[in-house]
């Protein structure tokens, strides 16, 4: 029985990081150390708050946000255009955007400010949330029965395990999501054909192992050299 403060704790985290949440509340629920339902009910409740904020915030000071410079730069383009193609395909853009990172805050804030069929974008934003919610939360309590008990045997402690498990999933998820759209397939291959030819790679990637090399060398000289110096004394 989960209690109300960590119901809204719940909520609250899925406000500041939605999916990394969700993960958690699955890898939790496969310990045991949360009932299924409620976390799961908990989870698609902040996930929805947020959403419906989002269009909100749209809806009652679109013109507003309109003068921010973030938010014009993402939402005015085109602005009126998205607004009425959300109202003539709510279910493609609402549960498409779901699967396309980036592309919400620009769509429910367009929809907020020049939609004018709420009740039809409310009604598949509840759509949307109950079907990514019981995936993520699904997903990663199959996952954890899966791994985090040999891998915590394994290792001594839970918490590095859970800790590893979050991280792994949580990447798999902002890896995979993009795929199951043809604008993020495309970006996918051009990016893994840009990390297959090591002159596209950042400057960092390119040099910390040298610089790494460099130190090593550095240290081993210095070692070898000391040992030199002491060897004549010692003999």
């Amino acid at each position: 029985m989960l209690t109300l403060t960590a119901l809204l704790l719940i909520v609250a985290g899925t406000l500041v990081a939605e999916d990394a949440t969700a993960i958690g509340v699955g890898l939790a629920t496969a310990e045991g150390r949360l009932p299924l339902a409620p976390a799961l009910g908990a989870c698609a409740a902040g996930i929805l708050l947020g959403d419906v904020a989002l269009w909100a915030a749209g809806r009652v000071a679109g013109r507003r946000l309109l003068a921010w410079p973030r938010v014009a730069r993402v939402v005015t383009p085109g602005g009126t255009r998205l607004g009425s193609w959300v109202d003539r395909h709510p279910a493609v853009a609402i549960v498409g955007s779901r699967f396309t990172p980036g592309a919400r805050l620009p769509l429910y804030l367009a929809a907020g400010i020049w939609g004018s069929r709420p009740w039809h974008f409310l009604l598949w934003m509840l759509v949307a949330v109950s079907l990514w919610t019981p995936l993520l939360v699904f997903g990663a309590s199959l996952a954890g029965r899966a791994t985090l008990g040999p891998l915590a045997a394994w290792v001594g402690s839970p918490w590095p395990v859970r800790t590893a498990a979050l991280l792994t999933l949580f990447a798999l998820v902002r890896l995979l999501t993009p795929l199951a759209s043809t604008d993020g397939r495309a970006r996918a291959s051009v990016r893994w054909a840009r990390f297959r030819r090591w002159e596209f790679w950042p400057a960092w990637a390119v040099y910390a192992p040298v610089a790494v090399w460099m130190v090593w060398l550095a240290v081993r000289r210095k070692v070898i050299g000391a040992l030199g110096q002491r060897s004549p004394a010692a003999g």
